[in-house]
């Protein structure tokens, strides 16, 4: 076929050559054979020949390395990856032949493993990995799975990690657009990522709250002294820590936050081990564990309710019996305010201090990287986050994409819901009923300081304060000094509720446009009587005075952001009755902007104002 096509004397050296070793073929091992003469014969005729050549030399290859044996495939793929196949042939013009060649790669990923540790550098980069991303991007479905395959098979093993890193693949992987990183292919880019060093993504709102995470996670060195206003720690026999925030963890991580309250371990995995290791095969990650907690069943529901003896006491089950316990006190204690849950030996072994640190940091800033060196350290490491990620319930933010389709983050999404309060339970609210001394009626919400405001009361959290506002934190951190443990109390004089709740929501989310996500276990039985998470997906809206309001509170908090989105939702929401009055308000407070604003609508407005003035 090549002859009869025109080829040219380097293609016919090709053919002469596979000629030969088909001749030498031993019998039975003719993929072995075969496989490196037919990819440089491919390789010769990407860009000379028609098509149909070439999609039947690409195919044949193919067939070649399905029968090779794993030696020989991991010697085609140092072959072909160096020779540059990959990167031509994954950019053909045929599709056919761009589809092949990645089935190809797809088949030959795996056996990277068997590649030495000097070539390995070179055989990644000659797989094509911009190209890969760029597939990634585009979104084409059929060739979407197999991507995902290839990219998991090179950073199967801590060596293809490190060199798929080194070669700019997370970089990459990082800047894909949020629309790229939804569904089954963005938990293929999760995977990868976490394979290479990298959890979650990073945000503006994530680098204002890195004050609430350990810095060190990933030398396992937690400070001694906690950050502020950390209310939890989980404590290992060896006296180290890791300091948490019950509210946080009750926005992002419910289950983590009932293990806290209640000190017990439940097992997340049902029958399987969770102690599978994250290189070669991760079922927590691959979705292939079978009895995964779906509420009211298996293990967990044995390690949640257990068996009672006759006396009345409940009993764990010895499988299900990873347990966190102070020595000698039977459960979590109080020290100076902090709920502390001390681990027990079986726990401790199981939940490394730098994994569980990592994933307290994914929770509370929305990534964390961590340096990843070719060795057993950096793989014993991912097997620690393995189990600490299958004990503690946090497959799913895990591999969670970092933020949603129109590249809102989803950390953001998920502490708004601790700024949205109504009826059907929020864990910002109203504070009262049920707590001697008019405290904070939070329960396991853990709201810790209370704005008194014109119309009412409105319950909030320190932490997220201090991080996400300087004026907030100055204030905070000199009344903590007075009173470290106990609910502030601040009068907050000309606001109301409604807008200093969207004040919060801004804090808490970057924006007062966020839509809290709904709580994925909003309907789970929750410790000690704790409401459920506010499962309302809709877009707070707030009146003109309001909106003035916010503008004004902006202002006295030093917040120029919100500010201009408080002057924004004004505008829309302004109607010709309300010029008048805000006119009159804005110039009597000095609130240049917001007067300017007015004074401009109205203008652009002037018959439906001077309509209703006359009126």
């Amino acid at each position: 076929m090549v002859e009869a096509a025109g080829a040219q004397p380097v293609h016919t050296g090709y053919v002469e050559v596979l000629r030969a070793s088909l001749a030498q073929a031993p019998a039975g091992q003719l993929g072995d054979a075969l496989s490196r003469p037919l990819c440089d014969l491919a390789a010769s005729l990407l860009s000379d020949l028609p098509f149909r050549f070439v999609r039947e030399a690409v195919a044949l290859l193919h067939a070649a390395a399905l029968g090779a044996a794993a030696a020989a495939q991991s010697a085609l793929l140092a072959h072909a990856a160096c020779a540059g196949f990959f990167a031509q042939a994954l950019q053909h013009a045929n599709r056919e032949v761009r589809h092949t060649s990645l089935e190809l790669l797809g088949l030959l990923a795996p056996e990277v493993s068997g590649v030495s540790n000097g070539a390995i550098d070179e055989v990644v980069r000659g797989c094509a990995l911009p190209r890969l991303c760029e597939l990634i991007e585009m979104g084409q479905g059929r060739d979407g799975p197999a991507v995902a395959e290839v990219l998991r098979a090179l950073c199967r093993n801590a060596a293809g990690a490190a060199a798929c890193r080194k070669a700019g693949l997370s970089a990459r992987l990082c800047a894909l657009s949020p629309r790229a990183r939804q569904g089954a292919a963005g938990q293929a880019v999760s995977e990868v990522l976490l394979r290479m060093g990298f959890l979650g993504g990073t945000s503006e709102l994530g680098g204002r709250l890195s004050a609430l995470a350990p810095r060190e996670a990933a030398s396992g060195v937690v400070a001694e002294t906690p950050p502020l206003f950390a209310d939890a720690a989980m404590a290992w026999p060896d006296g180290r820590r890791v300091w948490l925030h019950r509210a946080l963890l009750a926005a992002r991580c419910p289950r983590w936050g009932r293990l806290i309250e209640t000190g017990e371990l439940c097992a997340a995995l049902g029958g399987q081990d969770p102690t599978r290791e994250l290189h070669p095969d991760v079922a927590f990650v691959r979705g292939e564990a079978r009895g995964e907690a779906r509420g009211g069943g298996g293990t967990e529901a044995a390690a949640r309710g257990g068996a009672r003896t006759a006396g009345g006491e409940r009993r764990i089950p010895a499988r299900a019996a990873c347990e966190i316990r102070v020595p000698g006190c039977g459960g979590p204690v109080e020290e100076a305010g902090v709920h502390v849950c001390w681990l027990c030996p079986r726990a401790a072994a199981e939940l490394a201090p730098e994994a569980v640190a990592l994933l307290y940091r994914l929770v509370a800033c929305g990534g964390a990287e961590f340096e990843f060196e070719l060795g057993g350290a950096s793989a014993a490491l991912l097997g620690g986050l393995a189990r600490a990620a299958a004990r503690l319930g946090m497959r799913e933010l895990l591999l969670a994409p970092p933020c949603d389709a129109a590249g809102h983050a989803t950390l953001g999404a998920d502490l708004a819901m601790l700024a949205w309060a109504d009826a059907e339970g929020g864990c910002v609210g109203r504070p009262g009923g049920g707590v001697a001394g008019g405290g904070v009626a939070c329960g396991g919400l853990h709201a810790d300081i209370v704005f008194e405001l014109s119309d009412g009361p409105l319950a909030a959290h320190r932490c997220l304060l201090a991080a996400t506002s300087e004026y907030f934190c100055r204030m905070l951190a000199w009344n903590a000094a007075a009173a470290p443990r106990c609910t502030a109390r601040v009068a907050v004089g000309g606001a109301c509720c409604s807008a200093f709740r969207a004040l919060l929501l801004f804090l808490y989310s970057g924006s007062v446009n966020t839509v809290p996500r709904a709580a994925a276990g909003s309907g789970d039985a929750t410790a000690g009587g704790e409401p459920p998470l506010a499962t309302r997906a809709k877009r707070l809206t707030l009146g003109a005075t309001d909106a003035y309001e916010l503008s004004s509170l902006a202002t006295r908090y030093m917040l120029p952001a919100l500010a201009a989105e408080a002057r924004g939702m004004m505008r829309d929401a302004l109607t010709p009755a309300e010029v008048a009055p805000l006119l009159c308000r804005a110039q009597a407070e000095c609130e240049a902007d917001a007067l300017q604003m007015v004074f401009g609508w109205a203008v652009e407005h002037f018959e439906e104002v001077t309509h209703g003035i006359c009126v």
